[in-house]
């Protein structure tokens, strides 16, 4: 695998607590890794650290040869684009411009935005099927138009990585799949796609690989099949869940069927094996 993205022994600290920790992943060209997890996990704390969102108490993230935490902010956004979870924007600029902003790594001038940054921004707002709202103001649409803006916008950048911090939470069953299919067509490109995930179904069915988290550490990681098992679910979320094969998108698909009360046995979780 060309791995695009590296990271290792990645600690996180917030408050004095270990939020990430020892934390190691690749993210290769061509694929889509799912991040998974209980509320807490550090999912998103993680792929914040991985964006250069939040510094590293120890460890290190690498784009290439790049290391993230030493990289300019004009070179690392030519390299890699991030999407956070809350997709509030202070400013009442149209969506166009705000996807054209996208481009500003790719200026070579300082001045008004280029034409042809435009019509980057119209072929991205047009990918994501949101062209109608190209004047719209982002400060007026709702979180699901949003989101597919700032998708739209991370296109634009024409990264080599893209970061996602759960990209359909504010999105109908519609834009969901819309979504997350336009993800592994990127990831088709040669792009490398990291994407917090709380729904299982979908990491299982869009996903290459998943990168299980508890308690900041990594429980597991594989391919989902591998990693998405009864015991594993239930040593994570707490829940008595079947996993089985779907037909219709020969992935497999869980249902949760009820709450674990009982606590998990001591150092349960530590003892999860981790799927290499």
């Amino acid at each position: 695998m060309n791995a695009l993205l590296r990271v290792r022994a990645l600690v996180v600290r917030l408050s004095g607590r270990r939020v990430v920790d020892e934390v190691s992943l690749d993210v290769g060209a061509g694929e889509v890794v799912g991040l998974i997890g209980p509320n807490g996990a550090g999912k998103s704390t993680l792929v914040r650290s991985m964006a250069g969102m939040l510094p590293a108490y120890s460890g290190e993230v690498r784009l290439g040869d790049l290391p993230v935490a030493r990289s300019r902010p004009r070179e690392l956004a030519r390299l890699l684009a991030y999407i956070p979870q809350d997709t509030a924007m202070p400013f009442d600029l149209p969506a166009r411009e705000v996807v054209a902003m996208g481009r500003y790594a790719r200026h070579h001038r300082v001045g008004p935005t280029p034409a042809a940054a435009y019509r980057v921004a119209d072929a991205a707002l047009d990918t994501v099927g949101a062209a109608h709202l190209g004047a719209a103001p982002v400060a007026r649409l709702s979180g699901g138009e949003r989101q597919l803006v700032q998708l739209a916008r991370a296109m634009a950048q024409e990264p080599r990585v893209i970061l996602l911090d759960e990209p359909t939470a504010a999105l109908d069953l519609h834009r969901q799949l819309h979504v997350l299919r336009l993800l592994r067509d990127q990831a088709a490109q040669g792009r490398g796609i990291a994407v917090v995930l709380h729904d299982l179904n979908h990491a299982s069915r869009f996903c290459d690989r998943v990168v299980l988290l508890d308690g900041g550490r990594v429980r597991a990681s594989g391919e989902p099949d591998h990693v998405l098992t009864e015991a594993r679910l239930a040593g994570t979320y707490r829940v008595r869940a079947t996993v089985r094969d779907d037909e219709d998108t020969r992935a497999r698909r869980v249902t949760a069927l009820h709450n674990l009360e009982t606590a998990p046995p001591e150092g349960g979780a530590s003892q999860i094996q981790e799927i290499r």
